[in-house]
């Protein structure tokens, strides 16, 4: 399970556009500013890379995986 987390929400249209690249390998639903990608052979394997996100969206992204983001959440919850 990766998250790219998108700089600002995509226009209805390009959200169209990318849910149509998902399939039962390479999953993904867009929930405003957060893409949610489940891939099954390996995120190095997946077209649903970060930069085929942010073309397809045409907003800036950033992707981390479950592990990566929930460290992130820890880290956030010290300061």
């Amino acid at each position: 399970m990766h998250i790219s987390y998108l700089d600002q929400a995509p226009a209805k249209e390009a959200v169209k556009a990318l849910e149509a690249f998902s399939d039962p390998v390479d999953e993904l639903k867009i929930v405003k500013t957060e893409v949610y990608i489940l891939v099954r052979n390996g995120y190095g394997n997946s077209k649903l890379s970060n930069t085929f996100v942010e073309k397809k969206l045409g907003v800036r992204s950033t992707t981390r995986n479950l592990e990566t983001t929930a460290k992130l959440i820890e880290l956030a919850k010290s300061l």
